[in-house]
C-alpha cells in the first residue's frame, strides 16, 4: 500500500510527516505532478521510497530515508528530483536512480551511507554538490552517455564507475576537451 499517491496533482506540500511500514512504494508521483516533502521521515519501505514518473517532479528538503528494500528515489520518464540536506541510510537498492537523461537533478548537501549512492547520466554529475557518501557499498554509477556539458565531478568519498561504456566523448560546451 502506498502512503502518498499523486496523479496530476497541483503542488501538494507535505511537511513534518512520517511514513513508515509500507508494502509498496511509499510515495508515488505521476501524471505531471509537482510534490514537495520537507522535514520528514520515510522509513521501513518494502519497495522504492519515492518513485517519480510521467514528467513529474519531487522536492525533498531535510528528509530522512531509512531502511528501504528498493531505491530511495527512482526517477524516470523526463521527470526531475531535487534533494537538499537529506540523509539516506540502509537502502538496499540505490540512493538516487535517474533512468532518464533528460530529467533535471539537484542533490545538495546530502549524506548517503551503506549502499550505492547514485546511478545517473554523465551530464547530471555536476548537479551533485557538497555530498558525502561514507561507507558506500558501491560506486557512483554513470550511464554511458557523452559528456557534453562543463561540470566538476566532485570527490564525494567514493569512486565513479562508467557502466556500459563503449566510446565515450568528453566535450564541454566550448568544444573537445
Amino acid at each position: 500500500n502506498r502512503a502518498i499517491y499523486c496523479e496530476s496533482a497541483a503542488q501538494p506540500v507535505f511537511d513534518f510527516i512520517t511514513i513508515s511500514n509500507t508494502s509498496d512504494d511509499a510515495v508515488y508521483i505521476t501524471g505531471n505532478s509537482t510534490v514537495s516533502i520537507s522535514n520528514s521521515t520515510i522509513e521501513i519501505v518494502f519497495g522504492e521510497a519515492v518513485t517519480v514518473q510521467d514528467t513529474s517532479s519531487i522536492s525533498l528538503d531535510q528528509c530522512i530515508i531509512d531502511f528501504v528494500s528498493g531505491d530511495a528515489v527512482l526517477v524516470n520518464d523526463t521527470s526531475s528530483a531535487s534533494l537538499h540536506q537529506c540523509t539516506c541510510d540502509q537502502i538496499y537498492g540505490v540512493g538516487v536512480v535517474m533512468e532518464t537523461s533528460t530529467g533535471d537533478l539537484s542533490v545538495v548537501n546530502c549524506t548517503m551511507t551503506n549502499h550505492t549512492p547514485l546511478e545517473l547520466y554523465a551530464n547530471q554529475i555536476g548537479d551533485v554538490t557538497n555530498c558525502s557518501f561514507p561507507d558506500a557499498d558501491g560506486n557512483i554509477r554513470v550511464y554511458l552517455a557523452d559528456v557534453t556539458e562543463d561540470a566538476v565531478w566532485e570527490n564525494h568519498g567514493t569512486h565513479y564507475r562508467i557502466i556500459d561504456a563503449g566510446n565515450l566523448l568528453i566535450q564541454g560546451t566550448d568544444g573537445p576537451d
